[in-house]
């Protein structure tokens, strides 16, 4: 992990921060043309029983977003996962680089008043099958490979399509999106993928220059649902799931940075254990601007 870090470090602006990407769901406001905005975040959870079928996730990603206009933002998706599985007599580690996505946020409308604006976008990708399919639950009674979304990539290519709206005043902003993804072609592939989220931050302490600090706090819902992945030979791995949880994050801007915390907490939840039964999630993230 240490070339995420050095990468996202050689990224060092001198301009003050914009808009921030959440840590649950995107944001649907475009960068200002010609912007570049690298992004590093991190999550944790531990989901399931020590007693039976366990999953402790450590991922990072790293974005790189660019604006060649104010309508068109571009962004890459590179992830890096360190995920432990483990059940009665078995385990399984999948550690490496996930399938990376090549991303697009197209502004559909804005609207700009006194003190105040909204923006409708469109969200659209391709997922590229770059991370190993091959992991396998190793056990006393045998190996079998593990499920497509327990890997860090299935060698497939995907599609990623998806709509968000945002509106912000001088003291508060508003944003919801919803996005689905899907694995192209027949076997071995994940389910489909849905994430909806809404979220209301407001201004503790805004910063009116860049060398001020400011504060601001976000609270939303995030929604999650996978529906079962298929298995080689086309059938069923009957492993669906969903959940939908309340998260809070502050956030701290200074300068060119912005650095958010945040947990998640789940209130309703559905399906496979290892996934879902989690007591919270936390996240963390680091971006900036030039």
């Amino acid at each position: 992990m240490r070339w995420f870090l050095l990468l996202f470090l050689a990224c060092v602006p001198a301009v003050p921060a914009r808009a921030v990407e959440p840590l649950w769901g995107d944001m649907p406001l475009t960068l200002g043309k010609s912007t570049l905005h690298p992004v590093w975040r991190s999550r944790y959870r531990d989901a399931g029983s020590s007693g039976g079928n366990r999953m402790r996730m450590w991922e990072q990603e790293l974005m790189l977003e660019y604006a060649p206009s104010a309508a068109l933002n571009l962004r890459l998706d590179l992830p890096y996962l360190n995920n432990l599985q483990e059940s009665r007599g078995g385990s399984a580690f999948v550690s490496g680089l996930g399938d990376i996505t090549l991303r697009a946020k197209q502004r559909l409308a804005v609207k700009r008043g006194e003190g105040s604006q909204s923006q409708h976008s469109l969200f659209y990708g391709l997922k590229l099958p770059t991370g190993a399919s091959h992991e396998r639950f190793h056990s006393g009674t045998g190996n079998r490979r593990l499920n497509p979304i327990d890997q860090a990539g299935t060698g497939k290519p995907g599609l990623l399509l998806g709509y968000g709206w945002t509106g912000e005043t001088l003291h508060d902003a508003f944003w919801s999106s919803v996005v689905w993804q899907r694995d192209l072609g027949g076997g071995f592939r994940r389910g489909d993928q849905w994430e909806a989220t809404a979220t209301a931050a407001r201004w503790l302490k805004r910063a009116n220059a860049a060398e001020e600090l400011g504060v601001k706090l976000s609270l939303g819902l995030n929604g999650q649902y996978h529906a079962a992945d298929v298995r080689e030979g086309g059938g069923s791995a009957a492993n669906e799931f969903g959940y939908l949880g309340l998260h809070l994050s502050p956030v701290i801007t200074r300068s060119n940075y912005i650095f958010q915390v945040g947990v998640l907490v789940p209130v309703l939840r559905t399906g496979a254990g290892h996934r879902t039964d989690f007591p919270f999630e936390l996240r963390a993230g680091v971006e900036t601007f030039f």
